[in-house]
């Protein structure tokens, strides 16, 4: 059976860390007039580099943001003049999650301007990071086809749809993870089980300390997550459940 998450109230980075960052992002609002960028903070005396400030956020950048109650920016809020700001932004935030490309899931979590901002200003995520010089590539592996319809991040994500889909189980694809910027791999709303498909060996996971911090914010909130590695760990997982309804 897969590794369990959930109604375990743990914390994912240290109080005192988090609110130093709120109290740098009040004070760089209020000289500035502004809330920073991701890239604005790392260059930033009052800010740690931009690798500590993503270990220190539970969620993403715009939470933070809106926790110290500056808001996101909207599309039509920029002009013309942001667009290099723009790039600068995914270039920081490439390199914050230290991999070799950029998807539009994990500059939701950190970046400045929300990937929905970037794909309507470029005119789709891929040609945003080609602006930016950025490799847009998937999460892991390559993107499948779904048994549904929906665009899979690898052909482990496609094997479990598939066994789920066979089995007439109800799942969505790449739900927003409820008030965050994440989104989980799959939710079956049967059973109310948020599914995290983990196919790496240890360490070995691209930005392993985000996802730790995903699987910690299920605890808190107390919403059921399971860690699977394969399908038929998913397939246990729902029979027991079902079981002990």
């Amino acid at each position: 059976m897969g590794e369990f998450y959930g109604n375990q109230h743990t914390g994912a980075t240290d109080d005192g860390d988090y609110a130093d960052l709120q109290e740098a992002v009040l004070a760089y609002a209020a000289e500035n007039g502004e809330a920073p960028t991701t890239e604005e903070a790392a260059n930033d005396d009052r800010f740690p580099s931009l690798n500590t400030i993503d270990k220190r956020l539970d969620r993403g950048w715009n939470d933070l943001l809106e926790d110290v109650g500056l808001e996101r920016g909207q599309p039509e809020a920029y002009g013309p003049e942001e667009t290099a700001e723009m790039l600068q932004d995914l270039r920081a935030v490439q390199q914050a999650v230290e991999s070799d490309h950029l998807t539009s899931r994990q500059y939701a979590e950190r970046g400045a301007y929300g990937d929905d901002t970037i794909k309507e200003r470029f005119g789709s995520w891929r040609e945003a990071c080609e602006r930016a010089d950025v490799d847009a590539g998937k999460r892991y592996g390559v993107s499948c086809e779904g048994p549904q319809g929906a665009t899979l991040d690898s052909r482990l994500e496609l094997a479990v749809a598939t066994a789920l889909h066979e089995r007439d189980v109800v799942y969505e694809v790449h739900p927003e993870v409820p008030e965050t910027n994440w989104t989980s791999d799959l939710y079956l709303p049967e059973v109310d089980l948020w599914v995290e498909v983990n196919g790496f060996a240890a360490g070995e996971r691209p930005n392993e300390a985000d996802f730790e911090r995903k699987l910690d914010h299920y605890e808190r909130e107390g919403l059921d997550c399971v860690v699977v590695e394969g399908a038929e760990e998913l397939v246990t997982e729902i029979r027991a459940r079902r079981a002990g309804q």
